[in-house]
């Protein structure tokens, strides 16, 4: 039986594509796109260690097309809806197709009043109380049940019957059971409609009941899927989160990498690693094995002799199959960390007194956010700890926290930043303020500081602007956007939106696309006039 694997389950879609799949050139699993020059995988089309070699061995995001169910369970070519629904049987998929099984059943059973979406039809009285009549001697009725292609009910569907003649409509809820009737109606065609929250709404177009009929129509909800388009990327994992989910972490130094399985165009690569320092798990080992997947002729990322933090799991063999030895890289981008020596002996201390926080029964809040503080304020790593502060306050903005620490959720909601001292916030914006000259991963802190009003803010963005204008970066758009927020000037946020939808970044490092030297120019030219343009409408707004 197939493993679901999560790791496909956890990508996101970081930007949308509208290209046609169907006018790109290639086969059902990869396709090449002309409009942005690049290969497109179809991660639906491939097996999950396919998909997984591509997603976790890309040093960057990837285009893919992929198909999911809207509980974000990923489909690949081995597993299958069908495996996924028995692990999940009620639980609500994604669209819904309708089986009618027309069936007589005698019972009666009280049906709640009716009510109607329209005015009631203009009959005289003498014509409704004959229709009454006639439903009551000789009453036609509707039910059902609702259910999984496995036969699990489906509770709490909304039910809609309308009459098609008079417009009438009458709506119930499925019962715990999945059971829906409407009774004492009268004979014509009807429309019935049924929406579940998670599934697509379905309507059949007529339903033809005759007087005196009791029809049963039971319904089964068919795996539906959700195909998109666009640019993925897995999902940030800093360092706290790194060190939870890790079963190892240590400093290694790089050995041999021999390929051991092969499927489709990926292959599985065993690396040794000679362990220097440990720093979480219990294998003693001087020497580990850690297997990762490469696609088709990648070249293998890591160079013998090279030095290394890594964050690893233990392999876990599929039900049926005996026990693997060995660890798994599944994601390189976060989980493998080549780094200066200098940088190598801040992660090591940081994680040193991570461990010493989390190995107490009930950690102490407070120790882990001043963690944060020491993370962020240190440019080696300070992503690691900026992430979750500013990710903290984003939540606290829109009163999405709770207010203690929850162990099912690993604090995950918890409001790190509204336990800030003032001390720690100064601290923090003085680290950024002291930055010579932003880089990427000084993207968090920002979004961090600016929401605390400070008045060396402003001044500060202007000024790295000013750095980065003969050359802007694609951060430099979060920048711009920043600062026209900061100031609430009509004319900075116009300047602000022409920059960021009309820049382009032919000159950004791509392997699949190789633009000449005057195209490169070009745009760099164009993002430094439009950056000229923004600086010099903001520059008498600030004070400095």
């Amino acid at each position: 039986m197939t493993i679901r694997n999560n790791r496909l389950d956890r990508f996101r879609v970081a930007t949308p594509c509208n290209a046609d799949w169907d006018r790109m050139s290639g086969n059902e699993r990869i396709r090449y796109c002309n409009e942005c020059d690049k290969y497109v995988y179809d991660i639906s089309k491939m097996t999950g260690k396919e998909a997984e070699a591509i997603l976790s061995s890309a040093r960057g995001p990837v285009c893919a097309r992929f198909t999911r169910l809207t509980d974000g369970f990923t489909i690949t070519a081995d597993n299958n809806a069908g495996l996924h629904l028995i692990s999940r049987r009620a639980s609500p998929i994604a669209s819904a197709v309708f089986t009618a099984i027309i069936g007589l059943q005698s019972s009666a059973i009280a049906q709640t009043p009716l009510q109607s979406s329209q005015p009631a039809s203009s009959h005289s009285e003498q014509t409704v109380g004959k229709k009454k009549a006639q439903m009551q001697d000789n009453p036609t009725s509707l039910r059902g049940t609702i259910i999984d292609p496995q036969g699990a009910v489906i509770a709490g569907a909304s039910v809609t019957l309308t009459d098609n003649s008079s417009g009438r409509a009458r709506a119930i809820t499925a019962s715990e059971t999945g059971e829906f009737q409407f009774l004492l109606l009268e004979a014509g065609s009807y429309s019935l409609k049924v929406e579940v929250p998670g599934f697509e709404s379905f309507e059949t177009a007529e339903l033809a009941l005759q007087p005196g009929e009791d029809r049963r129509v039971d319904v089964t909800m068919q795996v539906g899927q959700i195909v998109t388009l666009g640019v993925v990327i897995a999902p940030p994992q800093p360092l706290r989160i790194l060190y939870k989910d890790s079963d190892l972490v240590a400093v290694a130094r790089v050995g041999e990498s021999v390929p051991v399985e092969r499927q489709e165009e990926s292959v599985l690569m065993r690396t040794s690693l000679a362990v220097s320092s440990l720093l979480k798990g219990e294998d003693r080992e001087p020497v580990i094995y850690a297997y990762h997947w490469i696609y088709d002729e990648e070249q293998v990322p890591y160079v013998s002799g090279e030095k290394m933090l890594v964050f690893l799991n233990r392999r876990k063999a599929e039900e049926g199959q005996e026990a693997i030895d060995g660890y798994e890289v599944s994601d390189r981008s976060f989980r493998i960390k080549k780094l200066p020596d200098a940088d190598l002996s801040i992660y090591t201390q940081r994680i040193k007194e991570l461990a010493a926080i989390l190995q107490q029964k009930k950690p102490d809040i407070e120790k882990i956010v001043e963690w944060f503080v020491r993370c962020a304020e240190e440019p080696a790593t300070r992503w690691e700890g900026a992430l979750e502060l500013a990710a903290s306050a984003a939540r606290l903005h829109d009163l999405e926290y709770v207010s203690a620490p929850d162990e099912e959720n690993d604090f995950a909601n918890l409001a790190f930043a509204a336990l800030l001292t003032p001390r720690q916030k100064d601290r923090l914006a003085t680290a950024l303020f002291k930055t010579e000259t932003v880089t990427e991963r000084d993207m968090k802190l920002i979004d961090l500081v600016k929401n605390w009003n400070d008045a060396r803010f402003a001044p500060f963005l202007l000024s790295q602007l000013r750095r980065l204008e003969p050359n802007p970066p694609y951060f430099a758009e979060e920048m711009v956007t920043t600062l026209a927020d900061l100031l609430d000037d009509e004319e900075a946020t116009d300047f602000a939106e022409e920059y960021c939808d009309n820049v382009t970044y032919e000159d950004k490092e791509d392997e699949e696309a190789t633009p000449g030297e005057s195209t490169k120019r070009a745009a760099t030219e164009k993002r430094s006039a439009m950056l000229q343009k923004f600086l010099r409408s903001v520059e008498t707004k600030i004070k400095l």
